[in-house]
């Protein structure tokens, strides 16, 4: 769905996309080339969207929305990871107190 409000923001010659989620680095919008000639250049000019990087037959952006759902979302897996590190340092501490000779 995203994805989709994402596409009626996009220039017409594009045809899909996508939102992916790749941990710490947060939402990326994956554009299928559009044109096997495309330059570097071209690749960056897309408006209103900031150029991340290419892999073999994908460009992926950040736009406006991207970094609404980073700052919305956040990093969840790097959230719970710190959260358990927490909770795992505290019963080490009481166990360490309360129960270890």
């Amino acid at each position: 769905q995203v994805a989709e409000q994402e596409l009626q923001q996009l220039p017409d010659f594009v045809e899909s996309c996508s939102m992916v989620y790749i941990p710490e680095v947060g939402y990326i919008l994956a554009i299928p080339y559009w044109d096997t000639t495309l330059t570097d250049e071209q690749l960056h000019s897309l408006p209103n969207l900031q150029y991340k990087f290419k892999t073999t037959d994908v460009v992926h952006y950040k736009s406006a929305r991207c970094y609404e759902l980073d700052n919305l979302l956040g990093d969840v897996q790097l959230k719970v990871i710190e959260i358990e590190s927490r909770i795992v340092l505290k019963l080490v501490q009481y166990i360490q107190r309360n129960i270890a000779p």
